[in-house]
């Protein structure tokens, strides 16, 4: 929820992604790893989107959402 404001607010990605660091620090949770992950594929960072849903799925096996993702997108492109 907070990147989702920080992104309708116009902030750049930096500014995302260290939101998203910050909200880790305190809750580390599943949707929070997805959304540091959402953030660090719309900067093209692949292989960072990737090691977050593996922390995402590490601490949740069975989220679906971050399971999807993974499977989807890949931590290179071709």
């Amino acid at each position: 929820a907070v990147t989702r404001i920080l992104d309708l607010a116009g902030a750049p990605l930096p500014e995302r992604i260290a939101a998203c660091r910050a909200l880790l620090a305190v809750a580390p949770t599943p949707m929070a790893w997805i959304g540091l992950a959402v953030n660090h594929w719309h900067d093209s960072d692949y292989a960072a989107a990737a090691t977050a849903l593996d922390a995402a799925l590490a601490i949740e096996p069975d989220q679906l959402l971050a399971r999807w993702a993974r499977f989807q997108y890949p931590a290179t492109l071709c």
